[in-house]
């Protein structure tokens, strides 16, 4: 008998008639950033940096220039692969800086008015979801969870264009019914410095968004 190997396809789409509609993930592991995937963008810099951790399970380490307003960015260099009325992204993150400093995870689209899902700690503020249109409408709404400098899984699904839910750590915190993405998405990351001084720092281990 003749064992055939599942490829992932095989795991991850069971039924043989559907087809697989695009996804990525990325574990973050090597000794550096693949730049072949991802744009490194930074501004009121120089002196943002990538650094790969030599630690266990650390990933990536994003690091904002030291100046006022410094942020450093990971995008697809404004390829948009996600459908803005149905898909899922989900990281592993930590905000290494819990005070004067912004960090944001999801996907947006890039542009002057930014498009965007995605969780975000800014200052002193609790984790918040965060929903734009391209047109400028925004809403933001506080999952009630203070930020720590702890690994956590942060999960957004937009299934329509007047719906979205938002996880961190598997539990729902927001669900959101207004300024849904309007324009297609690219993977989103950022991390900077609000006020005070100092470079702002932010770990991601694990990436992955798909089109549902």
């Amino acid at each position: 008998m003749v064992l055939r190997e599942e490829s992932l396809i095989d795991i991850l789409y069971r039924d043989p008639t559907e087809i697989p509609k695009q996804r990525f993930w990325d574990n973050f592991d090597g000794d550096a950033l693949n730049t072949n995937i991802w744009t490194f963008e930074e501004t009121s810099g120089p002196g943002g940096t990538t650094l790969m951790l030599n630690e266990i399970d650390g990933g990536l380490r994003l690091s904002a220039p030291d100046s006022a307003s410094g942020r450093t960015f990971l995008k697809f260099n404004q390829i948009h692969h996600y459908e803005p009325t149905g898909c899922v992204y989900i990281a592993i993150m930590r905000s290494v800086e819990t005070s004067s400093f912004t960090a944001d995870v999801g996907l947006g689209d890039g542009g002057a008015a930014e498009a965007r899902i995605l969780w975000q700690k800014h200052s002193a503020v609790a984790w918040r979801s965060v929903h734009n249109q391209d047109s400028g409408g925004q809403t933001l709404t506080d999952s009630g969870i203070t930020a720590d400098a702890n690994f956590h899984t942060f999960k957004g699904q937009i299934y329509s264009s007047s719906l979205s839910d938002n996880w961190i750590d598997g539990i729902l915190r927001t669900t959101v019914t207004t300024n849904m993405p309007d324009v297609p998405l690219q993977p989103f990351l950022k991390v900077g410095r609000v006020f005070g001084s100092g470079v702002k720092k932010m770990d991601i281990r694990y990436y992955e968004a798909y089109n549902t």
